[in-house]
Formats: structure tokens, C-alpha cells, sequence
């Protein structure tokens, strides 16, 4: 049987797509996702204890002590420290906290000296991972992200389905506004993380579920090389995505065993030529960059959204040298509760946009505003084996 949010949401939304298996039940009438108690942070530490830990390297390691040999004292000593570094809860940022927020509950969860707990106990310190955009060209002026056609207006007591379909109605939707050819590569402006279960679970940490991609926090060119015939793509040097990929790069061309040096700023995807997947795509480290156009993304809050299990989201593509917008993306998703108010993200329901249905997704879109070149002959014998 289905569960009664997708019973309402057939009814009520029709033409919804990404409606997957759901890995817990949906409930409909779960309330408001709560959020943290507004307060300061009442766990403290003396000048000594925090320089002693620091010095010490444990907070390096997110206080994970070798219990063999350090003792419960100590992993206290830290738990405590670190819950003393933690932010009180900020309302003027609500959306950059987990719902389970709180200091003083991490110190006492973590105290407990099993090595099973942190994993758990990390929902009380979670925060969102916010990477800054890397703008190639300083002197462009800034962007100026497009006004929806229409503003959705949420009214106390409306049903989170109806408001969803209201946002997805007014201001949703797949916009062109230019469109340029002979494109060769493309630039990711701001990376996109990988995404830790918590996260994916939590109402808040998550800042664009509706265009999170998992794939593009591990393989960046993977939105771009491997959707369209671009013959690059490139991305800041900022862009963490190496981090998880230690254990792949062993497997990897060789290209991604070389170290960054000074004059690195960006990262630059080719193809390789080579059959096997992992290693198809080489890496330069690069410093300038070849793109003239590339696109980046945000998540777009709107009154009671999060509270209520809705989250929005843009991608601007742009012209990197004026900012000027060519093209967006803008879209929300929805999720259901359990009864501790965690979501799905990975298996929320997306506006269903109307229109040319031939632009309705990332890389069709993105393969529309910028129209490929066409490949040189060596490249184009490549293309098939990414």
C-alpha cells in the first residue's frame, strides 16, 4: 500500500516525477520538522584544557582516541573542548544547522566512551558544508541571479502538498535566455559536495537537494564529459572532490597521482583514450583556465519550506566573463517524515517543470544553452569510451 502523503500527492500533484522506492515510510501528518532551542552554548573549557588538546592533536582527529591506551579522562577532556569550540545555535542561520543541534548534548552523548557512539553522536553537532564559489575573472560584476515569474505565498495552516505545488506551479521551471555555439568546455564555478547520510537525512543540512547530484562530489566531470561532447571540463582547485577519492586514485590514470604545485589554481578533464572507466579521464593542473562559459548553483530558502520537508534550488549557466545569466534551473523537492522528522532527499519527489520536455533535465539543458563544438576527429573517436 502506498503511504497516505503519496496517496495525496497522486491527487493533488499530478505530473510529479522521481517517484522512487521510499526507504521509510511517509508520513503526511508528521507536524513541522522541529528546530534547536535558541540558547548559548553551555559547555566551557579553561585556556589550559584547550591549548593541552591542541597541542596534544586530538581534536585533529575529532577526539577518536586510541582506547588501548588513553584513557576515559582524557577522551572527556576532549569531547569537552570540542563541544566548547562548537557555534551556539544562530536563528539569523537556521538553515546551517542539523535539527538536533546542541552542544551540551554532543559533550554528554560522546562522554560515554564507546567507540560506536560518535557516528550517532555527530547529529548534534552537524552543520552544512557550504564550498565557496571560485570566480575565474575578479573584475566580472557579480551575478544577478533571475526573479522567479511569481512568488509562491505559504498561508498558516496550508498543506505542505498544496504549498509544494504552488512553488512548483509559480516559480519552478527551465528558463533560456541566450543561448551560444561552438562551446568546447565547461566550468563548475562553485563544487558540489559528496553528501554524508546524516545530511541526506536531516531537513536543513543538505543547501540544494533538488540539483544534488551524488556523482558530481566524486567525479566533477561527470555533469560534463560524460553527458555531453564537450572536449573539457574544468573546475577550481578549491573543489575538495580528491578527498574521496584516495581510494580510487590508485586506479585512476596516472594523471591524478601528481601533486599540486604553486602555480595550480585550477583543474582541468580530458579524455584518455583509455578503455577502462576509471582511467578514461586524465587530469591536468592548470592556471588559467580555457572556459569562457560555466555554471554554478544555490539553495534558495522560502518561508516554513524546510520545516515542512521542501527545499529549492538554482543552477545559473553564465557567461564567466560578465555574469551574465544564460540560463537557469530552478526547482524544489519534497520528502516525507518518520517520526523522528528525518527526510529522504535521495528519494524526494521533484517538480515535474512543463514545457519542451527535450531541455528537462541537467545535461540536456546544459547541452542546449551551450551548444557543443564539434569534437576534433581524435576526440571524437574517444567520446564512446567515457
Amino acid at each position: 500500500m502506498l503511504p497516505v502523503f503519496l496517496k495525496k500527492a497522486f491527487h493533488r500533484l499530478p505530473a510529479l516525477t522521481g517517484l522512487v522506492s521510499i526507504l521509510f515510510s511517509l508520513n503526511a501528518c508528521a507536524g513541522m520538522a522541529p528546530r534547536p532551542a535558541v540558547k548559548a552554548n553551555p559547555i566551557s573549557a579553561s585556556e589550559q584544557q584547550t591549548a593541552y588538546v591542541k597541542e596534544m592533536g586530538w581534536l585533529d582527529t575529532g577526539c577518536n582516541l586510541v582506547f588501548k591506551y588513553d584513557n576515559q579522562r582524557n577522551l572527556k577532556l576532549c569531547v569537552r573542548v570540542e563541544a566548547s569550540l562548537m557555534e551556539p545555535y544562530d536563528p539569523a542561520r537556521k538553515n546551517t544547522f542539523s535539527k538536533d543541534y546542541d552542544p551540551e548534548k554532543y559533550y554528554q552523548c560522546r562522554s560515554r566512551f564507546k567507540t560506536s557512539a560518535k557516528q550517532d553522536c555527530n547529529k548534534y553537532k552537524n552543520r552544512r558544508n557550504t564550498p565557496d564559489p571560485v570566480w575565474p575573472y575578479p573584475h566580472a560584476p557579480a551575478i544577478n541571479w533571475p526573479e522567479p515569474p511569481a512568488r509562491a505565498i505559504y498561508k498558516p495552516g496550508m498543506h505542505r502538498a498544496d504549498y509544494f505545488k504552488e512553488l512548483c506551479e509559480k516559480e519552478s521551471g527551465y528558463f533560456v535566455y541566450r543561448t551560444v555555439d561552438n562551446v568546447k568546455g565547461v566550468y563548475q564555478v562553485r563544487p558540489r559536495l559528496s553528501e554524508a547520510m546524516s545530511h541526506m537525512h536531516d531537513p536543513y543540512l543538505m543547501e540544494d537537494p533538488y540539483g544534488f547530484n551524488g556523482r558530481e562530489g566524486y567525479r566533477p566531470w561527470s555533469q560534463t564529459l560524460n553527458v555531453g561532447p564537450y572536449q573539457f571540463a574544468e573546475t577550481s582547485l578549491a573543489d575538495p572532490w580528491n578527498r574521496y577519492n584516495k581510494v580510487y586514485v590508485p586506479k585512476m590514470h596516472t594523471s591524478f597521482a601528481k601533486p599540486v604545485n604553486e602555480e595550480t589554481r585550477f583543474y582541468r578533464f580530458t579524455r584518455s583514450g583509455e578503455d577502462n572507466y576509471l582511467k578514461s579521464i586524465k587530469l591536468e593542473h592548470i592556471k588559467e583556465l580555457k572556459s569562457r562559459y560555466g555554471y554554478v548553483y544555490r539553495g534558495i530558502d522560502r518561508p516554513m519550506d524546510r520545516e515542512q520537508g521542501i527545499a529549492g534550488g538554482e543552477i545559473a549557466f553564465i557567461d564567466l566573463q560578465t555574469n551574465e545569466v544564460l540560463g537557469l534551473i530552478r526547482g524544489f523537492a519534497i520528502s516525507g517524515f518518520d517520526k523522528t522528522y528525518r527526510v529522504s532527499w535521495l528519494n524526494a519527489i521533484r517538480c515535474a517543470n512543463a514545457g519542451d520536455t527535450s531541455i528537462r533535465s541537467f545535461d540536456r539543458f546544459l547541452t542546449h544553452v551551450f551548444k557543443p563544438a564539434p569534437l576534433p576527429e581524435s576526440a571524437e573517436l574517444l567520446k564512446g569510451k567515457n
